[in-house]
């Protein structure tokens, strides 16, 4: 991995829980270049530990996706649990490099058009993603329930 100093083209990971891991792994196996933000010092030094640019903050700061390499960035994740945090940080890294592609969690539904104004050109409910995906491996597999086949 490059260093956070000269990344480019890179994508800037808000958030390294259980979304921003799994997130980090698809960037990993495409090889892509990313750098995370997270504010949890205990997280950005395992992070540092395996050898995965970090910056250390709060990515709702401009001076930290700053410090992120935001203008030279292509994209940003934005997976806090809080929409209030997603929706300041998308409309912090749209002020800070308008030609981003940004995508965010959200967590209420009514939020999700909000994110989209705010400037997300992909927005994910990951609670509704899971229910769809649960509910396609049980028809996937034809399971009997009762007297129905489902």
């Amino acid at each position: 991995m490059k260093k956070a100093e000269s990344l480019e083209g890179h994508v800037i990971v808000c958030g390294y829980g259980k979304i921003g891991e799994k997130v980090c792994e698809v960037l990993d196996e495409a090889k892509k270049e990313y750098i995370v933000i997270d504010q949890n010092p205990t997280i950005a030094k395992l992070l540092r530990e395996m050898k995965i640019n970090v910056v250390e903050g709060d990515a709702t700061h401009s001076r930290v996706l700053k410090m992120a390499r935001i203008e030279k960035a292509k994209g940003l994740v934005t997976t806090f649990g809080s929409d209030t945090n997603n929706v300041f940080v998308i409309l912090t890294a749209r002020e800070l490099n308008p030609d981003l592609l940004i995508a965010s969690r959200a967590v209420l539904e009514e939020v999700v058009s909000k994110m989209h104004r705010a400037g997300a050109g992909i927005v994910v409910l990951p609670e509704v993603v899971g229910g769809m995906e649960l509910g396609k491996e049980m028809v996937r597999r034809k399971l009997k329930i009762g007297s129905l086949k489902v």
